[in-house]
């Protein structure tokens, strides 16, 4: 687990715009690591994969972080490479349970987890709807 939210970026050389409200940035080997939920994952331990979807639209607040992660992932679709992740942990239960439901998902208790072995590819992305897959890779 990771200290803080910008610690977790740094593991992977990655420096975030803004620590307040940014949901990636990019490594400079080009690689773009993005930080998701833990509850909104689907791990799929058949396939050995790991898959993100969502629909930036849905999205109740972060107007910025989402502006900032639509521009970073037309910017991965046009020019390629691979997708890093950082896990958010809700700390408890009731922390589990606002996630999608608060506008303000930074007021959350959470830790961070980095999972430098996994290699994402952005699967789809249409300037709304989104999907990664995570996979085992050589990090």
């Amino acid at each position: 687990m990771a200290d803080n939210y910008t610690e977790a970026f740094a593991r992977y050389g990655a420096r975030l715009t803004n620590r307040g409200w940014s949901l990636s940035a990019f490594t400079p080997h080009g690689d773009l690591v993005v930080s998701v939920w833990h509850t909104e994952l689907d791990f799929d331990k058949d396939a050995r994969t790991i898959t993100y979807e969502d629909v930036l639209s849905r999205w109740l607040g972060n107007a910025g972080g989402r502006a900032e992660l639509r521009s970073h992932l037309t910017q991965l679709k046009r020019d390629g490479g691979r997708l890093r992740l950082v896990i958010a942990h809700p700390k408890t239960e009731a922390d589990r349970a606002l996630v999608g439901k608060v506008q303000n998902e930074a007021i959350i208790p959470k830790t961070f987890e980095v999972r430098p072995q996994l290699i994402g590819t952005l699967e789809e992305f249409d300037g709304d709807y989104l999907k990664y897959v995570f996979r085992e890779g050589h990090g």
